[in-house]
């Protein structure tokens, strides 16, 4: 008991599966002893945490508009757990359909299946975004470093601006699809089967993605330090300025 008291009240966790055990949501809250209420909105969890404080509403996080969501889960029967310490009591919810939106078993099993796919893309579109964007700042700042320093050979100043190319369009590549995707908020608000152009748009993004992720990961893992290094070897380096005179107590 006096360990307990010592580390604070234990953390409760709910932990959410579908009927075949496959995870859906983790929720938590404070184990304080009183009457506590964890809401859960019938979603999947959020696909990625952004950095930062993203903008309030839409449907994603920094760039794709807002906090992102996972999708609402099928009707069904979902086993809730709740873990407080070493203790885990569960129960079974059922979530049925809203009546006043009547779809076919097969045209909810397909929205589903493109929420669940758009689910799928958005972290690791979400982690190329921010993963150009670094690197784009990083060739900048190259940039500018060579032109400072006018005995830096021709070739690295070509070098730097034909990984810039390259960036730029990987960049304009990610946002297409970031566009593709926001077709989520859409499908998730629809009482039929996704059309054929909102089905297109999430192949679309699943076709340009992964390609694009292959290109960013080759400058991040081969070009870029090469690149680096060819600075470092050619003395490109920023300026540390002045050694600062070390201030001597008179006596």
């Amino acid at each position: 008991a006096a360990d307990r008291e010592s580390d604070g009240p234990p953390e409760i966790e709910l932990r959410i599966a579908d009927a075949s055990g496959n995870h859906v949501r983790t929720l938590e809250g404070p184990g304080e002893a009183g009457l506590h209420e964890l809401l859960w909105d019938w979603r999947y969890d959020a696909p990625y945490e952004p950095d930062g404080d993203p903008p309030a509403g839409g449907q994603g996080g920094g760039r794709f508009g807002g906090s992102p969501q996972g999708p609402i889960v099928m009707p069904g029967a979902y086993t809730v757990s709740l873990t407080i310490g070493s203790e885990t009591h569960a129960a079974t919810v059922e979530i049925e359909a809203d009546p006043r939106r009547p779809m076919t078993a097969a045209d909810r099993r397909t929205r589903q299946a493109a929420l669940m796919a758009l689910h799928e893309l958005a972290e690791p579109l979400y982690e190329a975004t921010q993963g150009a964007d670094r690197l784009a700042d990083q060739m900048d700042e190259a940039a500018s470093l060579l032109e400072s320093h006018a005995s830096a050979p021709d070739w690295l100043t070509a070098e730097v601006d034909s990984i810039q190319h390259q960036l730029e369009e990987i960049s304009d590549g990610l946002q297409e699809a970031r566009q593709w995707s926001r077709v989520a908020a859409a499908i998730q608000g629809s009482s039929t089967v996704p059309t054929e152009d909102q089905l297109w748009q999430v192949d679309a993004a699943w076709d340009a993605v992964p390609p694009l992720i292959g290109r960013l990961n080759d400058l991040i893992s081969r070009r870029v330090p090469a690149f680096n290094a060819s600075l470092d070897a050619e003395g490109v380096r920023p300026d540390p300025g002045p050694e600062i005179a070390v201030p001597r107590r008179g006596r």
